[in-house]
């Protein structure tokens, strides 16, 4: 009978074990395919198909580990996920900045997702708040529906949280997907390794603003204004000025086809009043109305826009431009002061708009109907 040396067996089982381990961890440390982590050892360009899967989780993850005092941070849906960029905004003030948008963010959940950043960063000083109309419908959202940010309600990072970012399954497999999509090139609105989102030819332009107006088109079916939701806004105001915190609310744009839709589907009114009633609660910054910037054509080589309702960070860009009086080229401030004046001819605008771009105006309302 052969005999078994148990114990070099276990000291070489647990070598090998603790070698995959090691492994696994420097993989998902390196490949960082959430962005997690605050690294540049990969010396090009690798781009994060994976990264916004995940970001209800990982942003806050990322929060945590990254530790450095942080100064100000962007809220709001993808819209701002998509546009703004952290780093121009730290090449304009000196100071750090977060994006801490995610797609499809309900209002009910700004609270919870801003107490739960202050108590990691209670240093912040400004908080920039970006808003979209559709989020602001009775029929967008449970208003007693949780938040669905996976918050663990402590400033320091857990062993679940820490598990999850380099040794779990899923994050191994979205490393080796992260590999294997950048050497297919595949490209679908990535991110870059800095966190931005990748701009690219689009082939398939059409089908990408074909899929985003459908889908808010369904938005916009027996759209009723949320009472609600403005209270939510006007306690978040609130509560950061008793914080001393200085906060921005402005107002995201979508493409001129959007806002044909949101006028076609006879939502202009509410429109209207939807930026009035948020006058009343502190000025808005309004980058959503008819503009050269949001009238481009539907070409693959696009620039400002992925589709009908996200802007890219090139866009984005100009929107932290104005929000820091470096260009006022593009954005206008909207006050219960001005806000009648302003809004007055954007009606107007806007059909003039469309109309010059006939090609784009038959594609809106074929889809319309």
């Amino acid at each position: 009978m052969t005999n078994i040396n148990y114990k070099n067996f276990n000291n070489k089982f647990f070598k090998t074990f603790l070698i995959l381990i090691f492994s696994i961890a420097c993989l998902n440390y390196f490949i960082n395919p959430y962005n997690i982590f605050d690294n540049s050892y990969i010396p090009f360009e690798l781009l994060k198909p994976e990264a916004t899967i995940q970001e209800r989780y990982t942003k806050f993850i990322a929060l945590k580990l990254n530790r450095k005092e942080l100064d100000t941070v962007f809220l709001g849906t993808s819209r701002v996920d998509y546009a703004i960029q952290k780093k121009h905004y730290a090449g304009i003030t000196g100071q750090t900045a977060e994006n801490l948008g995610v797609g499809g963010l309900f209002i009910n959940e700004y609270t919870d997702i801003l107490d739960e950043i202050l108590l990691i960063h209670p240093e912040i000083k400004n908080v920039y708040l970006g808003l979209d109309f559709a989020t602001f419908s009775k029929n967008r959202e449970d208003n007693n529906q949780k938040t669905r940010y996976q918050i663990s309600k402590t400033p320091n990072i857990t062993t679940n949280e820490l598990g999850f970012s380099i040794l779990s399954l899923k994050s191994t497999g979205d490393s080796i997907w992260t590999i294997i999509k950048n050497l297919l090139g595949i490209e679908s609105r990535m991110f870059n390794t800095d966190g931005t989102k990748h701009v690219y030819y689009n082939k398939d332009i059409e089908k990408s603003f074909n899929k985003s107006f459908k889908e808010y088109k369904k938005y916009y079916q027996d759209y009723e204004l949320n009472p609600q939701a403005f209270n939510t806004i006007q306690k978040l105001v609130k509560s950061c000025q008793n914080r001393n915190i200085n906060i921005v609310i402005f107002i995201m744009p979508s493409h001129i086809t959007d806002q044909y839709l949101i006028y076609k589907m006879g939502l202009w009114e509410d429109f209207v009043q939807w930026k009035k009633t948020l006058t009343q609660i502190a000025p808005i910054y309004d980058f959503q109305y008819p503009h050269v910037y949001n009238n481009e054509d539907m070409t693959p080589n696009i620039i400002y826009f992925f589709e009908s309702s996200h802007p890219t960070h090139i866009l984005g860009d100009k929107i932290t431009d104005y929000l820091l009086g470096k260009d006022t080229s593009y954005g206008r401030i909207l006050t219960k002061n001005n806000v009648d004046f302003l809004l007055e001819k954007d009606k107007a605008n806007l059909l003039e708009y469309i109309n010059k771009k006939q090609g784009l105006k038959q594609w809106a309302d074929e889809k319309i109907q």
